[in-house]
């Protein structure tokens, strides 16, 4: 049977998805282009600001930040393996050439 992550684990493993989201999204945008995610995302800004924060993320968004930026999902959960999928780079360039 599947054991469940104490109450601590969980709040490292969101803690950690937080660290992992700020870092796709100052690559992706900039240090400051928290705002520009959240618009992409159709987010308010202090909603993406809590989710960087660890705040628990609603799987729809996970999903759609998964397709806006290209990032790998095992990579975003667990920090293993590729940071982007293989046709990130044209995500990351696009984003880029946007700004």
């Amino acid at each position: 049977m599947y054991d469940q992550p104490c109450g601590s684990d969980r709040a490292r493993n969101k803690a950690a998805i937080g660290r992992r989201l700020r870092q796709i999204r100052s690559e992706m945008f900039g240090e400051h282009g928290g705002a520009e995610l959240a618009e992409r995302l159709e987010l308010p800004f202090r909603t993406w600001f809590n989710y960087e924060n660890g705040v628990t993320i609603p799987g729809e968004i996970l999903l759609h930040f998964i397709e806006v930026t290209g990032t790998e999902a095992h990579w975003l959960f667990r920090g293993e393996g590729p940071k982007y999928q293989v046709q990130s780079s044209d995500a990351l360039t696009d984003a880029r050439l946007r700004e």
